[in-house]
């Protein structure tokens, strides 16, 4: 039912109407985000996703699954590397990352998400979530590593490293957030792996802290 709503009576995605008006019309496409009638999920990426779909096959099933497949097989993957920056890359951590990504692979509780078109949305938000995530994790640790050409420019070096970290985290959580709201949790996460892996804060000592409104443990 959803499937149908998204690309088949969808007038963005079927041509009807031009590329542009994804940008300014919900999920479904036939209400302005601004109208009372509209949905109000706005996801203009998974949107012009299903127009180049049907630009290329219109209705046919097979190139619309195997999209999502393959974003799903994309996602897995990034969970790997993700789980093991979880876990501070300690020993066992790349066996771990690898149990994660294959659990994550095969789990039924991603069924709908991969199987259902209107899913996309959530594959989508995946990918940048992870994504964002590992750009967050990679820059961050390289610039905590140290300076290795002089405290000066080791202190620029890092600082430049960990804007180019933030900036890019920010760009995936946007791109996460126009396929799917809930991406707007991406800066959280990036927040919490700070605290916990690199500081090293443990979170009940860590709440405990913030319940009582004073600073967090030194790590």
């Amino acid at each position: 039912y959803d499937d149908r709503a998204a690309v088949v009576r969808n007038p963005v995605v079927t041509g009807a109407s031009p590329l542009s008006r994804a940008w300014v019309v919900d999920f479904w496409g036939e209400h302005e985000l601004t109208s009372a009638a509209s949905h109000k999920s706005w996801r203009p990426l998974v949107t012009l996703s299903y127009a180049a779909n049907y630009a290329i096959h219109a209705i046919q099933l097979f190139g619309y699954h195997a999209v999502n497949a393959l974003l799903h097989a994309t996602n897995a993957a990034l969970v790997a590397p993700a789980a093991r920056a979880t876990l501070g890359w300690g020993p066992g951590s790349g066996r771990a990352g690898v149990g994660a990504a294959i659990l994550f692979a095969v789990h039924p509780v991603h069924v709908e998400a991969v199987q259902n078109i209107v899913g996309r949305a959530e594959l989508g938000m995946a990918l940048f979530h992870l994504g964002g995530f590992l750009i967050y994790v990679h820059v961050a640790t390289r610039a905590s590593a140290g300076p290795r050409h002089g405290a000066a420019r080791g202190a620029s070096v890092g600082m430049a490293r960990s804007a180019c970290g933030v900036t890019g985290a920010l760009a995936c959580t946007a791109c996460a957030m126009l396929c799917k709201e809930t991406g707007v949790t991406l800066p959280l996460l990036c927040i919490c792996w700070e605290a916990l892996v690199p500081l090293g804060m443990r979170p009940r000592e860590l709440l405990a802290d913030l319940l009582r409104g004073g600073s967090p443990p030194d790590a």
